[in-house]
């Protein structure tokens, strides 16, 4: 958990700008292009950009896609071949973003998990006995998205002191939270070698966005045209 937090730390000034779209003139026209343009062609770029986020796919390797595509429609213009090229990463970039958000909420709800366990934890340690209430509320952690779910922390109600739970039933308990714990921090690390991935496919897919754009900027209604 320790290098995770140090890990999201670090990247946090990183990962905001990731998660920023591509300028205003980039962004309006990608969404007039996906929008006018052949729907055989939204389908291409649709499909190569999920290709692209699963294989990493450099921009050589786009372009000689979308040549390859290109020469089946027609398409040959080098402006026409960049601009197919800049809709894939546009939406490769858009669906990595997601990917990016879908992480840190998953983190966020992980370490929210993993201190009710360490709360869990540390009752049953200080204390020789605990509630039947303490340790369903400790086993509701370990099997149901802890988020919503509160620890009972003390016993002052009577009804809560009628009935305890053995030695044996809390020493079992015990061990699953250290294993809940341990699987749950191997996760945390995962996770952190995902968030990297992205965010460093963003960056780059982020500065070759804004450069073809430069490229296509005055020609963009007539690449629309002829991608009708």
């Amino acid at each position: 958990m320790r290098i995770l937090l140090i890990c999201l730390c670090f990247l946090a000034p990183f990962l905001s700008r990731a998660q920023q779209q591509a300028g205003p003139e980039a962004e309006q026209f990608f969404s007039m292009a996906m929008s006018q343009i052949n729907s055989k062609h939204v389908g291409w770029i649709n499909r190569t950009a999920a290709d692209t986020n699963f294989n990493n796919l450099s921009q050589q390797l786009l372009s000689r896609k979308a040549k390859a595509y290109g020469s089946i429609y027609s398409i040959t213009a080098e402006q026409d071949i960049q601009a197919l090229v800049f809709l894939v990463l546009m939406q490769a970039s858009k669906s990595a973003n997601e990917e990016i958000r879908a992480i840190m909420e998953k983190v966020k709800s992980d370490n929210e998990k993993k201190k009710k366990l360490r709360e869990a934890q540390e009752i049953i340690k200080n204390n020789q006995q605990i509630s039947v209430a303490q340790y369903d509320s400790f086993n509701l952690v370990l099997y149901k998205p802890a988020i919503k779910q509160n620890v009972v922390v003390n016993q002052n109600n009577a009804s809560v002191n009628q009935r305890t739970v053995s030695r044996q039933d809390i020493n079992t308990l015990a061990e699953k939270l250290g294993r809940e714990l341990d699987s749950m921090n191997e996760m945390s690390e995962m996770n952190s070698l995902r968030l990297q991935m992205y965010m460093d496919r963003v960056s780059k897919m982020q500065s070759t966005i804004s450069n073809i754009m430069k490229k296509i900027d005055s020609t963009k209604n007539q690449i629309v045209q002829n991608l009708k």
